[in-house]
This record gives C-alpha cells, sequence and structure tokens, in this order.
C-alpha cells in the first residue's frame, strides 16, 4: 500500500446571517483549495472501509444555504441547500492489470471529480407541533449523482435519489429538569431503490488500450420503521 502524505488546505469563506421574528436565512459562500487531498480511491477494505488516496492539486467550490420560516404558532419549515463543484486538477491513477496484479500503469483522466462529492445536496423540512411536547416531522433529503472513485467515469457513477422520511415525538418532564423523550421515525415512506455508496475498481491493460470496471453497491433499506428513547439529564 502507498504512503499516504499529510493533505494541505486554504479554505475562504464569506457569509451573511439573516434573523426576523419568524424568519431566519444563512448564506455562505466557501473555496477550498487542496494540496495532497486525502480522498477515497473507490476500493474498500475486507471490513469495507474506504481505502484513501493523495490527489495532488483538488478544490470544492461551492454555496450552502440554510433557512427557516414559522408559518403559524403551529406549523414551521426548515430547509438546507448545497451546490458545489468538486473537482481533481489532471488526475492520474496507478491502475493495475488486474485484481493482485504486481504490475501498474499511469493512466492520466483529466480533470475529475472528487470520490462521493455530489454536487447538490438539498433537505427540507415540515414541523408540525399539535400539543405541547410533541412534533410530528415530514422530512425530504435530495442527494445528486456522485461517483464511487475518483475517476469521474459513468461505470462508476452513483445516481442521485431523494428520501422521505417522518418522525414523530413526544417528551415527558422528569424531576430535577431531565427529560424522556419518545420518537416513532418512518423512514424512506417511498420504499425506494436506491444506494448511498459503492467500491469500485478500475484496471488498465496496456495492450489493449481497455479500462475494465469491477464494482459492488451498498444497497440500502426500503421502508423501515425506528422506534427510539432519548433520556436527558
Amino acid at each position: 500500500l502507498p504512503i499516504l502524505a499529510s493533505e494541505a488546505m486554504l479554505d475562504m469563506e464569506l457569509g451573511y446571517q439573516l434573523k426576523k421574528q419568524d424568519l431566519h436565512f444563512e448564506g455562505n459562500l466557501y473555496a477550498m483549495l487542496y494540496k495532497d487531498q486525502l480522498t477515497p480511491n473507490g476500493l474498500v477494505t475486507e471490513s469495507n472501509y474506504a481505502l484513501m488516496e493523495n490527489v495532488d492539486k483538488s478544490y470544492r467550490l461551492g454555496a450552502e444555504l440554510v433557512a427557516g420560516y414559522r408559518i403559524s404558532r403551529l406549523f414551521y419549515i426548515d430547509g438546507k441547500l448545497t451546490l458545489s463543484i468538486n473537482k481533481i486538477v489532471d488526475y492520474t491513477a496507478d491502475l493495475s492489470e488486474y485484481w493482485g496484479s504486481t504490475t501498474h500503469n499511469l493512466y492520466d483522466f483529466g480533470t475529475t471529480d472528487l470520490a462521493l462529492s455530489p454536487s447538490v445536496v438539498g433537505a427540507a423540512i415540515f414541523t408540525y407541533l399539535p400539543v405541547d411536547k410533541a412534533k410530528v416531522q415530514l422530512i425530504g433529503k435530495y442527494v445528486g449523482d456522485q461517483y464511487a472513485d475518483n475517476t469521474g467515469r459513468e461505470e462508476s457513477k452513483l445516481d442521485a435519489y431523494f428520501l422521505l422520511n417522518a418522525r414523530a415525538s413526544y417528551t415527558f418532564d422528569m424531576h430535577h429538569g431531565n427529560q424522556i423523550e419518545c420518537q416513532l421515525a418512518v423512514n424512506n415512506i417511498l420504499d425506494l431503490n436506491y444506494r448511498t455508496t459503492a467500491w469500485c475498481g478500475t484496471y488498465y491493460d496496456p495492450a489493449t488500450g481497455d479500462i475494465t470496471t469491477d464494482r459492488g453497491y451498498f444497497q440500502q433499506p426500503g421502508r423501515n420503521f425506528m422506534v427510539r428513547v432519548v433520556y436527558r439529564f
């Protein structure tokens, strides 16, 4: 395995915040410039931990937006949106000829997308307060297209997905300011088939110039339920 170097990053940000009685808004622009950024290389260990690699030059540019509005005493809505460009400049990979091969070949993929870095991520939460100490929430989340490795090829792409979840909770006040919160969650209400990550092995045959890919997806559950009890003290 290659020896990993420390990464260096220059972070520049510009933010704005607005707060009123029933409305709040936050906006943030950022530019992160990296040298030797550590990023997943698409492969995993036998216990499914992501293997990392250094990439020489890379950057993340984007905007983060957060807003909330109280419609009435019983209803309010919150939202988050991140739009970003996440790139490696002149990505060169050291590809083996096949799994376990000791023969390696440098291949230049040009400027590519950073692994597991979607350019669009958004969420919205609609909250209803039926009675004191009770809360019902409908939660939507969108994650755009992303890639399992740093080659930016169609073979390593993970499709965008949208999740709709619901959560209900009730909080009981105890002695000395302690609390018990009971929660019921219904996840993936639409019972969608989606994947959040994958492993991806890329191999290069110098004799033919062909690039082959092995990949495997980590499938996420369909509609599921969860009960949770939280004790605060």
